[in-house]
């Protein structure tokens, strides 16, 4: 983590998922969808938007799951300009990041590997 040239340590915890895990997801995401989309089918007048809307939002949802490689659970980074506590919640995280220090409004970059 770094901010205006100095730099410091933080605590983060990631769940990395496996190719086959990530392939599961991104089929039952797919599937959930498209599960959707063939109740549609018998919902008069919607279906003629929500049928090719939610075919095209399955195979969407599905690649942009199966690009998810790790997720962060939680982290924790002191800020190098004043030393305060910033907290990052459970998201989807791609490096660099960037973030606002809590305490002082300094702009911070995360970096990391994927």
């Amino acid at each position: 983590m770094s901010s205006d040239g100095r730099e410091g340590a933080g605590k983060f915890l990631f769940h990395t998922w496996t190719h086959t895990a990530r392939i599961s997801r991104a089929i039952a995401v797919l599937l959930m969808i498209w599960g959707g989309m063939i109740v549609s089918v018998f919902i008069p007048g919607l279906h003629l938007i929500l049928v090719p809307l939610l075919f095209v939002a399955g195979l969407v949802g599905a690649v942009l799951i199966y690009r998810q490689k790790q997720m962060l659970l939680k982290g924790e980074a002191p800020c190098p300009a004043c030393g305060g506590e910033n907290s990052l919640a459970k998201q989807a995280i791609r490096f660099p990041k960037q973030i606002q220090c809590v305490k002082c409004g300094v702009n911070l970059s995360i970096t990391g590997s994927e």
